[in-house]
C-alpha cells in the first residue's frame, strides 16, 4: 500500500507520520483493492489555539473516498477522518 503524506505548512516528524499511517492501515483489510492513500496535514492558528486539519483520500477502483476534519490534535482529526471514510 502506498501512503503519501503531505504537510504544506509544517514539517511532520517521522513518529507522527507513523501514528497517522497506523490509523489508515485499517483500510488495507477493509478494502483489498485499494491503490493509494493520500493524507494532507495542516495546522492553523485560531487566535491563541492551534487547530489541525486532516484530509484523507482513498484511491479505490471505481470510486475515490474523501474525508476532512478539524480537531485540537492531529491524531484526533485523523481518527475522525478514518471513521468518516469507514462510513462511506
Amino acid at each position: 500500500m502506498n501512503y503519501i503524506i503531505q504537510s504544506p505548512n509544517k514539517e511532520v516528524s517521522l513518529e507522527r507520520e507513523e501514528v497517522i499511517k497506523d490509523k489508515f492501515r485499517r483500510f488495507e483489510k477493509l478494502i483489498p483493492g485499494m491503490l493509494r492513500c493520500d493524507i494532507v496535514l495542516r495546522m492553523e492558528k485560531n487566535g491563541e489555539q492551534n487547530s489541525f486539519i486532516v484530509e484523507g483520500k482513498l484511491m479505490v477502483p471505481g470510486n475515490d473516498l474523501f474525508a476532512k476534519e478539524q480537531a485540537a490534535s492531529c491524531e484526533i482529526a485523523a481518527e475522525i477522518v478514518c471513521v468518516d471514510l469507514e462510513n462511506q
